[in-house]
């Protein structure tokens, strides 16, 4: 009789907690269904798009220019211009990296006709040297002075 109770105590004990588990299950399915997905955006429009840092500084900027040119701006913690990448309205991109002082220093382009340069300026700003490939293929370097002439090139 003793074994008989404590094999139908542990019948009970079992069927007590399989009832638990189940509940659970059934509460957990039944909620799961009462939250909603999240809408997500699948596009979004805008004629620029402005990017600051916690001080309020504007660090980026991308958008669409008034003369049709798009461009990507980035900015140092001062708030000065390091990086542009811009398209014209007639597709030539450009992209233009800046020193400390915001002058041009470096500017990679193609052209209208397609032909890709490189421009590498002093600190100043001024050109200092250029290197193209013309539409025929062939390569070109031009070497400037500081008053920004040709001093030497090639072809």
């Amino acid at each position: 009789m003793e074994e008989r109770l404590r094999r139908l105590e542990r019948e009970n004990r079992r069927m007590k907690q399989a009832g638990v588990v189940a509940l659970v299950v059934i509460a957990a399915v039944v909620l799961m269904g009462q939250v909603a997905a999240p809408k997500v955006a699948k596009v979004v429009e805008a004629k620029k798009f402005v990017a600051r840092d916690a001080s309020g500084k504007v660090r980026a900027v991308f958008g669409v220019l008034a003369d049709g040119i798009a461009e990507l701006v980035l900015a140092d913690r001062a708030g000065k211009i390091r990086a542009a990448l811009d398209v014209a309205a007639d597709g030539t991109p450009r992209l233009q990296l800046y020193g400390k002082a915001g002058q041009g220093r470096i500017a990679l382009g193609v052209g209208g006709d397609g032909t890709p340069s490189l421009a590498l300026a002093d600190r100043a700003g001024k050109p200092r040297a250029l290197l193209s490939v013309t539409a025929p293929g062939a390569p070109g370097l031009q070497l400037y002075d500081k008053a920004g002439k040709v001093i030497w090139e090639a072809p």
